[in-house]
């Protein structure tokens, strides 16, 4: 018997900051290294002057004009143009269905708080959905499974041939 050795190109995975209508692009170790202290250093500049200031002058919609978001995205560098039709790959659309399902309005919510935290939790999960589904790894190690499994004599052999991980994501609250 011979192995053959499969060597999977992984892609970087990436963080989209968005801003308004704008977003960027950029590798998740440079949002850790660079944006996420800048994110953090803001947070703490917006929270003092605000309990600096009186609440009843200030609109909380002050501080919205430069807070963004990180938007965690895996993207695909070796992709051709192909059919290209598939919107699951397409960023624009994910982001936007993450942030339908999670509730989460750019233009009012601040970051670093626990509808931020739900859409970060959401990215997370459908980045795995995805690298698990395209590979499909739990389809492939279910049926291995169930293949060395011993099965009572009235069950047939058992393969699974699609697999639904769903598509909603949990919502965290201040209960």
């Amino acid at each position: 018997m011979t192995e053959s050795n499969n060597v999977e190109t992984t892609t970087p995975t990436t963080v989209v900051i968005q801003q308004d209508s704008h977003s960027t692009l950029i590798t998740l170790d440079d949002y850790i290294s660079k944006a996420l202290p800048y994110h953090l250093q803001r947070q703490f500049q917006l929270n003092a002057a605000s309990q600096s200031k009186n609440c009843e002058t200030k609109s909380p919609n002050d501080n919205l004009n430069d807070l963004k978001i990180p938007v965690v995205k895996n993207k695909d560098i070796g992709s051709t143009g192909g059919s290209g039709a598939n919107d699951s790959n397409d960023p624009s659309v994910s982001i936007n269905s993450i942030l339908e399902k999670t509730y989460y309005n750019v233009e009012t919510h601040s970051p670093e708080s626990l509808d931020w935290f739900n859409v970060l939790v959401a990215q997370t999960i459908n980045q795995f959905r995805q690298e698990a589904l395209a590979s499909d790894n739990i389809v492939n190690s279910l049926n291995s499974f169930l293949q060395n499994a011993e099965l009572p004599d009235y069950l047939d052999r058992i393969k699974i041939t699609e697999l639904d991980i769903g598509d909603d994501y949990p919502i965290f609250s201040n209960c």
